[in-house]
């Protein structure tokens, strides 16, 4: 697989994986809910560490590297200290005033609803115009996240999209670009933070575009568990996730979904939503731990 990979369920990209885990993007609420549903999984005896895919973009990119490292015990150590000291996170998760160039980069990306390239693109150039911090401040605060190191698994595949092409990147092992770096890219928000450099491209977060989930990646693997933040409608926001699971299923995967019970916009980059969004996950992921454990146990 390329680092440009296009969006296409019928090229089944997750021929031959037996266990696939999707972590879709949403920001730190979702870093938090994912921990801790992932984190009660385990608790329950689910082997997600076995997964031999690992689908990660933007929040689901940290959570992705964070749980090959097999880091989520202490990830969710320092969540709770940030869920405590709201203030002291509000610059990491970007809760600021932005300058009228963030604002405008920020506004073009929420009303991108499709992921062709000429669109990628337009939200691409308002990312690089914007004024942000340095993007040395990404890696570093991704590094910080996730922990140093090379790759930490053959199983993680990041996405984010290239600013200039508008294509779709899938960053793994093999690509020869560091996983900070591939972070530090699928977690850029447009406006928000600076896109960032991997191997001779400008990336910015993967969720820029119709989905966040990038389902296309597991099409034809025995058995996939989906963590989303929107859910699957079949209407607005979420139209095209609806769409793509339908595709996985139809690719022959089965497939698991789980979806916070309740959130809103608000919350997504709001550190003081952290205990909430983590209690939250770890319920969930208790009561679907049985059905989940059924769905890992026939791959």
């Amino acid at each position: 697989m390329t680092l440009a990979c296009e969006i296409s369920f019928d090229a089944r990209y997750g021929q031959g994986v037996s266990r696939g885990l999707c972590l879709g993007g949403g920001g730190i609420f979702f870093v938090a809910w994912q921990v801790g549903y992932l984190t009660a999984l385990m608790d329950e005896g689910v082997e997600v560490r076995t997964a031999d895919r690992v689908v990660g973009t933007s929040a689901g990119s940290l959570v992705a590297t964070v749980l090959a490292r097999d880091g989520l015990r202490r990830l969710q150590i320092e969540l709770d200290v940030l869920g405590r000291f709201p203030r002291l996170a509000a610059q990491e998760s970007g809760s600021k005033n932005m300058h009228p160039s963030q604002q405008r980069a920020w506004d073009i990306f929420e009303r991108t609803t499709t992921s062709d390239p000429e669109s990628i693109r337009t939200v691409g150039h308002a990312a690089l115009a914007a004024q942000t911090v340095a993007p040395d401040t990404m890696v570093h605060t991704v590094t910080r996240v996730a922990g140093h190191g090379d790759w930490p698994s053959e199983a993680v595949h990041i996405t984010c999209m290239d600013t200039f092409t508008g294509e779709r990147c899938v960053v793994q092992s093999e690509s020869g670009a560091t996983p900070a770096s591939a972070m530090a890219a699928s977690t850029a928000l447009p406006g928000m933070f600076p896109p960032q450099q991997v191997l001779d491209r400008k990336c910015m977060d993967g969720g820029v575009g119709a989905t966040a989930l990038h389902l296309d990646l597991l099409a034809g693997s025995k058995t996939a568990l989906v963590l989303s933040l929107r859910g699957f409608a079949a209407s607005g926001a979420t139209q095209q996730d609806a769409s793509d699971l339908a595709a996985l299923k139809e690719s022959g995967s089965q497939v698991f979904t789980a979806v916070p019970e309740s959130f809103t916009d608000d919350q997504m980059m709001d550190p003081s939503a952290i205990p909430t969004a983590r209690e939250m996950g770890r319920r969930q992921g208790t009561a679907d731990a049985p059905a989940v454990l059924e769905l890992w146990s026939t791959s």
